[in-house]
């Protein structure tokens, strides 16, 4: 019997974004969720791949690696101090690892 490979953390992290619940609100609110969300995005790529901060933000929109450690950072210093961001963070890792 053929055994499926599990898919790449890549596509998981694109189908996250892609699937998460609408945003409502004022503009300025989802700006700001909008830009978490990306920010989460490209933590989970750096944390669950082995591609490279170039890489990864020339898969978002061409930015540039600084743009992506930024984000990076930005995320780790955020999972320490936001429990409920930690939780949903692992909550995404654990789904894209299944």
């Amino acid at each position: 019997m053929h055994q499926r490979s599990p898919p790449e953390p890549w596509a998981a992290v694109h189908l996250v974004a892609a699937t998460a619940p609408p945003i409502r609100g004022r503009i300025a609110e989802i700006t700001s969720e909008l830009l978490r969300r990306a920010d989460v995005a490209m933590y989970l790529a750096k944390t669950l791949t082995l591609r490279s901060l170039p890489e990864i933000g020339r898969r978002f929109g061409g930015r540039d690696h600084t743009t992506v450690l930024h984000a990076v950072r930005k995320i780790e210093n955020l999972v320490n101090t936001d429990g409920a961001l930690a939780e949903e963070i692992e909550l995404l890792k654990r789904q894209l690892q299944e």
